[in-house]
């Protein structure tokens, strides 16, 4: 519909559950024109769906406790959602959402097993496909264990799955990507191209990890 969405910090605070010095994650709705069609905190979307807990319960209240990082939207009805609806990755909870910005309610939610994931992509009327960094946090910034690599990571509404299609291409390549980074799943499933933006490098690879394409 020619509009826009994207993340943004909300300044000063629109939430009044959190100090001042808290960074409000929203998600806004902006026209070609650059109107403001909607505006809501993440921190009020979660605790107006009975999920604020998830920030409150922390023994130390992080100043950057969401770290919203992809807003996708949905474009077309299905089984699972509804066209206008928006997948956000809050990166900070390693939580994913759907929610319906008509109805201020949030449809799904899961916590992992992505840790600081990024990207999220809409496969089909029934999967979705997350960019899991799988980055530690060590209160010292965020770590890939040795043995690990980041990875995609396939999940299916209708059987509550979750599966790795892509691991070898990850594992193959060393793929590791402790902030940023994004998938996108090319040609009927078979190939994908992994962005690791903190290496500066774009990979095609198959589902057996053979490359087909490098870029540095």
């Amino acid at each position: 519909e020619n509009n826009y969405w994207s993340p943004v910090y909300l300044s000063p605070n629109l939430t009044k559950l959190v100090p001042e010095h808290f960074i409000d994650d929203g998600i806004v709705k902006v026209s070609s024109d650059g109107d403001i069609l909607f505006k809501k905190s993440v921190i009020d979307i979660l605790n107006e769906n009975n999920l604020g807990y998830l920030i409150n319960e922390r023994g130390i209240l992080s100043n950057d406790a969401i770290h919203l990082n992809n807003i996708q939207p949905v474009l077309e009805d299905g089984k699972h959602w509804k066209k206008g609806d928006v997948f956000l990755s809050v990166r900070n909870l390693s939580l994913i959402l759907l929610y319906r910005p008509l109805t201020n309610q949030i449809i799904w939610h899961k916590l992992g097993p992505w840790i600081h994931q990024h990207d999220i992509d809409i496969l089909n009327d029934k999967e979705i496909i997350i960019f899991n960094n799988n980055a530690r946090s060590t209160g010292l910034g965020l770590t890939i264990n040795e043995n690990e690599v980041s990875n995609s990571i396939l999940y299916n509404f209708e059987s509550s799955s979750i599966t790795y299609p892509y691991i070898e291409a990850y594992k193959n390549h060393n793929i590791k990507a402790e902030t940023n980074g994004l998938q996108e799943v090319l040609e009927n499933n078979d190939f994908i191209m992994i962005e690791n933006h903190v290496k500066g490098k774009i990979i095609i690879a198959n589902k057996a990890g053979n490359k087909i394409l490098k870029y540095n």
